[in-house]
Formats: structure tokens, C-alpha cells, sequence
């Protein structure tokens, strides 16, 4: 609560966040906007809510430990996420709406709801289906990540296509 208000926003325009308290942390549910790329260097876990994020242009989520949670609806239809870091960047029940999503490195736990990814879907890291559903619903060529899903629909008037085996 010392963010102020939940019906305000709470902004991040780059830099780093950390939580070093004795134990793991969950804001209030304040509505995100991620203006900037961002790095999470918790010796903590933090959980930012379950308010709505809006990215504002692609951005680049760095977890470097830990696990930074984000529990809100994900907005982001034109634009890309990438995670990198080797801590884990989770996403809780909200759905996650993406143009391209790459993880370089770490984690990154998918909705229990829906993952869309209107473009392609890179991993150099761990995938962690997390019981929900990933939707590639481009209308461009799609290139599908060779991970494990849970529950995986293909739409959308581009071909989807991967470069190996993948598991459903």
C-alpha cells in the first residue's frame, strides 16, 4: 500500500526492481504501465497483483532471480515481451495478449487462462505450460516454439509451422 492508491497506476519506466524484505511481497492490485524495459533483482519473490498491464512498445523483462509474478490481463497485442534472466517471470490466471514472445534465458510460466501470440513464439529458456492455453492466431506465417503445451489452437490466416517436434 505505500505505492499510494490501487485505482492509480503503477508505472514502471525501466530500471530495477528488488525486493530484499524477509519474505515475499504481493502489491495491491494497481493497474500497470510498462514504459520501459525493467530488471527484477529480488532476493524475494514479488508478486505485482492483479491489476491490468499495458506495455507502451516492446519490451524486455529481466528476472534475474527469484520469481516476479504478474496476475493481471496483459495487454499487448501490437507489441513484443522477452524475458531474460535466470529467475522466472510467471504470469498467474489473467490472459497474456503478445505480437512475438521470446525467453533468452530462465522461466516463464504461462497464464492458467490464455497465452496469445499473434507472431512467433522463440525459447532459449524453460517453458512451463502451467495448464493453460496457447493461442498463435497471426495472420502472418507463424513459427510455433517446440515446448510442451497444454492446450495448444492454431488460428488465424497465416501457416503455423515449427522447426521440431512439439508436445501437446
Amino acid at each position: 500500500n505505500a505505492l499510494g492508491n490501487a485505482s492509480g497506476t503503477f508505472t514502471i519506466n525501466g530500471g530495477s526492481i528488488d525486493n530484499t524484505t524477509g519474505g515475499a511481497i504481493t502489491l495491491v492490485n494497481y493497474p500497470q504501465q510498462w514504459n520501459g524495459d525493467f530488471t527484477f533483482n529480488g532476493t524475494r519473490n514479488l508478486n505485482l497483483g492483479n491489476g491490468n498491464v499495458t506495455l507502451g512498445s516492446d519490451r524486455v523483462v529481466s528476472v534475474n532471480s527469484n520469481t516476479l509474478t504478474v496476475g493481471g490481463v496483459v495487454s499487448a497485442a501490437p507489441y513484443s515481451l522477452t524475458k531474460s534472466g535466470a529467475g522466472t517471470l510467471a504470469f498467474a490466471a489473467g490472459d497474456v495478449t503478445v505480437n512475438n514472445l521470446g525467453i533468452n534465458a530462465g522461466t516463464l510460466t504461462a497464464p492458467t487462462g490464455n497465452l496469445n501470440i499473434a507472431g512467433n513464439f522463440s525459447n532459449s529458456g524453460t517453458f512451463n505450460n502451467n495448464n493453460g492455453t496457447v493461442n498463435y492466431n497471426g495472420s502472418s506465417p507463424q513459427s510455433i516454439a517446440s515446448v510442451t503445451y497444454y492446450n495448444l489452437t492454431c488460428s488465424g490466416a497465416g501457416s503455423k509451422g515449427t522447426g521440431s517436434n512439439i508436445t501437446v
